[in-house]
């Protein structure tokens, strides 16, 4: 899973963050999925339909390794310990 902060403007080469998670991913179970959509709705209430679509899954992911870039070529690696 990647997240940046770009804006794609030229400074970005300067400024922009990113961060990759890897690891194993898999949709949640009905329980765990009822508990994390009355977590994602508490924070998006504007977003009940989109949650509530059938067509919607929510997945989990367990992070072996975080790889944060910055500066564009700045690279940090951080294991997670199970």
């Amino acid at each position: 899973m990647l997240m940046d902060n770009r804006s794609n403007l030229e400074s970005d080469i300067h400024t922009a963050i990113a961060v990759t998670a890897t690891g194993r991913a898999g949709e949640v179970g009905e329980n765990e999925r009822d508990k994390g959509v009355r977590l994602y709705l508490s924070k998006h209430p504007y977003l009940h339909d989109f949650i509530r679509a059938q067509s919607c899954a929510m997945i989990c992911v367990q992070v072996d390794t975080y790889y944060l870039v910055s500066r564009f070529q700045q690279v940090m690696e951080l294991h997670v310990k199970p």
